[in-house]
């Protein structure tokens, strides 16, 4: 499973209209990663966003008297506070706009948001997934002919980056993040996205360069945070990791940030706060057997594999074929072998190339340890080690595992 330190954004559903999301989000995230000053009252700001008149039901029908003015803002000024309450303005006006059929407006409006907040590439990518919708390009063919019409368009850049991200095509997602920061050097996020690029295809220096240089422009930005606990990870600075991720988890909370933090703590050996963590999963959150499985391993270590069993569940159910990793749960159970999760694993790998054999052997090596069967675990996950892009989390699990069993030996040699 990869460690995607990040859920898909909105815009990757279906590259619809971010304009309307983004009218409820960009605020509060965007505050949270730069605090500024309260600006001084101007005739070039806006009245407070509450006043911007935002529909009561997103994509209703609006009358155009129920449309408000635009925002009062000439053209962006020294005062960042102000630029970005103009550029809020703006997104508020043109989510009224575009639910009163004013499509040609709407897109207008998220052009001068971008305008007033350039180096926040939310602005833009709403501004290029409107574009898009407004005339029937909301699909990934449409995109790139898009892109190769405007290709200095860095929203476009940017939604094309993800979406080949989205895809595993790393290499066009960094040559996308790569001309995006080029057009746009102060924006954190094509940094993040390139550094996102590159750890996921193993390059994880550059991964560390870029997401340095995201964390410089945005100190605060809660995804650039994420991305440096992954990379961390894997250098083994597992208590440097785990303080990006709380500090990002209280910037702006995630339904994923228990799998990651307690994944983290599993990784330093805390296996009880592990367990603690994994625990707290909505229930609406994907990948929902992962975290049965790593909370099942930090408690396993905790109090033992027999008690902590019951913690996986039913196991899949007789008579369906169940999603990879069900397999893994029901050889914890004891229901199947070794065996047939290797050919499980090989199925889904063939289906749609995740790298779950790799997956396989290290939860396999979980289980050889947790038996004190040493050399065998050993030998499981030197394979995981060998087989699995440095980005998923079972590569960084059976690097964590080898680390320890290497200090333990050495202890031992050492007395």
């Amino acid at each position: 499973m990869i460690t995607a330190h990040r859920l898909p954004r909105p815009l990757l559903a279906a590259l619809l209209p971010l304009a309307l999301a983004a009218a409820c989000t960009i605020a509060p995230a965007a505050m949270a990663q730069e605090p500024v000053a309260a600006p001084e009252p101007a005739a070039s700001a806006p009245a407070p966003a509450a006043e911007f008149g935002v529909p009561a039901s997103a994509g209703s029908p609006a009358s155009a008297a129920s449309i408000p003015a635009a925002p009062r803002c000439d053209k962006p000024g020294a005062n960042r506070a102000a630029n970005l309450v103009c550029a809020l303005g703006f997104v508020r006006h043109s989510e009224a706009e575009h639910g009163a059929g004013h499509d040609d407006r709407a897109v207008a409006d998220l052009a001068k948001a971008d305008e007033f907040e350039p180096n926040d590439l939310r602005f833009a990518i709403a501004h290029a997934g409107m574009r898009l919708s407004t005339k029937g390009q909301a699909s990934p063919e449409r995109l790139r002919d898009a892109l190769r019409e405007t290709p200095d368009d860095v929203g476009l850049n940017m939604l094309h980056g993800e979406a080949s991200l989205a895809d595993h095509k790393y290499d066009d997602a960094i040559a996308d993040a790569t001309h995006a920061i080029a057009l746009r050097p102060g924006a954190h996020a094509a940094y993040e996205l390139r550094g996102t690029a590159r750890f996921a295809k193993g390059d994880t220096d550059g991964a560390n360069a870029d997401v340095a240089q995201a964390l410089t422009l945005a100190p605060k930005a809660p995804d650039a945070l994420r991305l440096r606990a992954s990379v961390t990870s894997v250098s083994g600075h597992y208590d440097d990791a785990l303080a990006d991720l709380q500090a990002a988890h209280r910037l702006e909370p995630r339904a994923d940030d228990p799998f990651l933090i307690g994944g983290t703590q599993f990784l330093a050996r805390r296996f009880r706060a592990s367990a603690e963590s994994l625990a707290k999963s909505s229930g609406n959150v994907g990948d929902g057997a992962y975290w049965l499985l790593w909370r099942y391993m930090a408690l396993a270590r905790d109090i033992g594999p027999e008690a902590a069993r019951g913690s996986l569940g039913p196991g899949s159910i007789a008579g369906y074929t169940s999603p990879w990793p069900m397999s893994v749960i029901d050889f914890y159970l004891g229901r199947i072998d070794a065996e047939k999760v290797l050919a499980d694993a090989r199925a889904a790998q063939a289906g749609d190339d995740q790298s779950q054999v790799c997956e396989a052997h290290f939860y396999l090596g979980e289980e050889a340890l947790l038996h004190f069967r040493r050399e065998e675990a050993l030998n499981l996950f030197r394979a995981t080690l060998a087989e699995c892009p440095t980005a998923f989390h079972e590569y960084v699990g059976a690097k964590a595992e080898l680390d320890a069993l290497t200090a333990q030996d050495a202890a031992v040699a050492a007395r």
